[in-house]
């Protein structure tokens, strides 16, 4: 069962992981921003709020609801600082400005509209409807006549009216009688003149003639011919306009400053071109929606993140040079460099001494907080972040972390079924020196895998050996050159798809790891895919490739 937005399931565990953001992280920092081991600790309180997050490996769907919501959060309030700095400088401005507003008297409107008189027909009735009418002066009185004006609009399909049109409205009081207005009724009729109908015209007869004229015959019309149908005009059609499009940027039309709101980071002087088609995509977003429109101020946000980067890369770059990190790594010739350190890694798992005296193990107990049950209980190893971290390999970066990772699955392979005891025994007795300084002892534990002591401890060993080796300097040198050098080995020795040469090393490794004597190397081979997989960071790493079958 998976994740989908739109179900009500979805939308409880969005609303749970929002609050539990609100209860225990600052809103106001993106992801990036909190604490890493605060942010780790909400997340495994979510998964025990809600238990459904456990099927999803590291709880990744956790991690981008809380990063989502931040930045949604980040967004909205830059936005909402923005239009209150706008608002703000708008009201000062319309206080300096006054503004005064004119507004005419009510008697001057519309007064000529309704003013609407009668015509002169009208008025001479109306005249004499006053002399015929003196003796029902008293009747008048009660009968009051109110005329309201009316105004006539014009349709072209009705006949004209009158210019002048007035609506009577008679309002009759309680003693008048319906005798009454009979009777003014027929007066007013008898005072109306009477209207005159003229008499039709009377026609003279023709008189008969002896012979009858016979009416002219008529020529029978020539049948019509139809003209001919005149050729259609066939109009060529009209191109269709065509849209007008954003302009095209280049570096110098490039601002100088970051975009983003209350960012003053500065571009770099020479020309990135992932910062040129950013530029480009928030010019035609502007051009489409405008720049205030949907989906500038995130993409306001994401140049931002990328001139961060680009700014960190330029000093990595300007400290490799420094310090003359190589910056190109044959790694067919590292492998068999790796091989001829099996002595020293054998004796890392057998000695108590050499292991316990260890500086990498010592730095691992320290990143993991000496909780070493916790950590071996763990499955996803997410929660321990600085172990996670402190297993890279320097300028070697994560192509050098994979092939010196591969190489030495390949070279413990020759070893018995014994080494993984060896391990455990070693383990043990380094507790119980000193099992204050670690966590609960937990009887069901394996102390340390195999798998986990390859990749957290012997990997960033052997890395710490070649480098002291490059440079001709001690393990304690070589350890902080390893620290210093992780940033610059992650750009310049990044992991690739369509690398075939780490490729090739990679599947030479497998086949030895098969024909190994050491049953779990063996075993594991069964379940490592042969192309590289993306794993945690995106790095790829062995460890990550193997299934379930592999734990202990």
């Amino acid at each position: 069962m998976g994740l989908n937005a739109k179900t009500v399931h979805f939308r409880r565990l969005h609303r749970i992981v929002k609050d539990m953001v609100h209860q225990q992280l600052e809103v106001a920092k993106t992801i990036s921003q909190q604490d890493k081991v605060h942010l780790e600790a909400t997340k495994v309180n979510i998964a025990k709020i809600a238990p459904f997050f456990n099927r999803f490996a590291g709880l990744w769907p956790i991690h981008a609801m809380i990063r989502t919501y931040l930045l949604n959060m980040q967004t909205r309030r830059r936005k909402d600082l923005q239009d209150e700095k706008e608002w703000t400088s708008a009201r000062v401005r319309g206080e300096e400005e006054r503004v005064e507003v004119d507004t005419g008297s009510a008697d001057e409107d519309g007064d000529e509209e309704m003013d609407v008189q009668g015509d002169e027909e009208g008025d001479a009735g109306e005249e004499e409807d006053e002399e015929g009418d003196e003796e029902d002066e008293e009747d008048e009185e009660e009968d009051e006549e109110i005329y309201i004006p009316v105004k006539l609009y014009s349709n072209p399909y009705l006949k004209p009216k009158p210019s002048g049109h007035a609506l009577k409205v008679v309002t009759i009081s309680s003693r008048a009688s319906a005798g009454k207005t009979e009777n003014t009724q027929k007066k007013r009729k008898a005072i109306s003149p009477p209207v005159e109908v003229p008499e039709p015209k009377k026609v003279k007869p023709t008189p008969p003639t002896a012979k009858a004229t016979a009416a002219p015959k008529r020529k029978a019309a020539p049948p019509a011919t139809k003209p001919a149908p005149a050729a259609k005009h066939r109009s060529t059609p009209k191109p269709a306009p065509k849209k007008p499009k954003a302009k095209v940027l280049t570096w110098i039309d490039i601002p100088a400053e970051c975009p983003a709101v209350l960012c003053e980071e500065e571009l770099p002087a020479e020309q990135n071109d992932h910062l040129l088609s950013l530029f480009q995509r928030l010019e035609n977003l502007k051009f489409e929606v405008g720049s205030k429109g949907a989906g500038v101020a995130l993409l306001h946000l994401e140049i931002c993140a990328a001139i961060s980067e680009q700014q960190k890369a330029a000093e990595h770059i300007r400290l490799g040079v420094q310090n003359d990190w190589p910056a190109q790594i044959k790694y067919s010739a590292l492998v068999p460099r790796i091989l001829e350190l099996k002595e020293p890694l054998l004796d890392m798992s057998q000695s108590t001494e050499t292991l316990e005296e260890s500086l990498i193990f010592q730095k691992f107990l320290t990143d993991i907080n000496h909780r070493l049950f916790a950590f071996s209980n763990s499955e996803s190893k997410r929660n321990f972040k600085q172990a996670i971290l402190g297993r890279r390999c320097g300028y070697y970066g994560p192509r050098g972390e994979f092939i010196i990772n591969s190489t030495i699955y390949h070279m413990l392979s020759t070893e018995d079924e014994q080494l993984e005891i060896q391990l455990c025994t070693t383990l043990s007795d380094i507790i119980e020196k000193d099992c204050n300084q670690f966590d609960e002892y937990d009887p069901t534990s394996n102390l340390l895998s195999l798998k986990d002591f390859v990749s957290f401890i012997l990997t960033p060993y052997v890395a710490s050996l070649l480098i002291s080796e490059d440079r001709d300097i001690d393990l304690e040198e070589a350890m902080k050159v390893l620290t210093d050098s992780n940033d610059f080995g992650v750009l310049m020795q990044p992991d690739n798809d369509d690398d075939s040469e780490t490729d090739e090393l990679h599947r030479k490794n497998i086949l030895a790891m098969k024909r190994g004597k050491n049953h779990f190397f063996a075993e594991a081979s069964r379940y490592i895919v042969l192309d590289k997989v993306k794993s945690f960071g995106g790095k790829d790493v062995v460890h990550e490739f193997f299934s379930a079958r592999c734990k202990h």
